[in-house]
């Protein structure tokens, strides 16, 4: 929750997919450490037309931990590449017609 400007986020995992090499992947990464009792998040997502990427921890015990949201460039770059490549598919389907 970033309570000055009233964002409530929610962290949900999913499974790990393959990419098309056959790779596994997944936007997110997590990290048990369980001598400190924290559980470390990293996730990647869209918030607002920006891609970002956010860190951060949570303490076990208490279900409580600290986090930032940092601008993710290679996320921005891929989907601006997603983006130009479908505005050149349209534009090119206008032609057409």
């Amino acid at each position: 929750t970033f309570v000055s400007t009233g964002t409530n986020l929610e962290l949900h995992c999913k499974p790990a997919y393959k990419d098309t090499d056959g790779k596994m992947d997944r936007d997110y990464d997590v990290d048990i450490d369980n001598n400190s009792g924290k559980i470390y998040l990293t996730s990647s997502f869209i918030m607002n037309g920006v891609c970002v990427k956010w860190k951060g921890w949570l303490d076990i015990q208490r279900l409580e931990g600290l986090g930032c949201l940092e601008f993710n460039e290679e996320m921005a770059k891929v989907e601006d590449r997603l983006l130009r490549e479908s505005l050149q598919l349209s534009a090119d389907h206008i032609s057409n017609f």
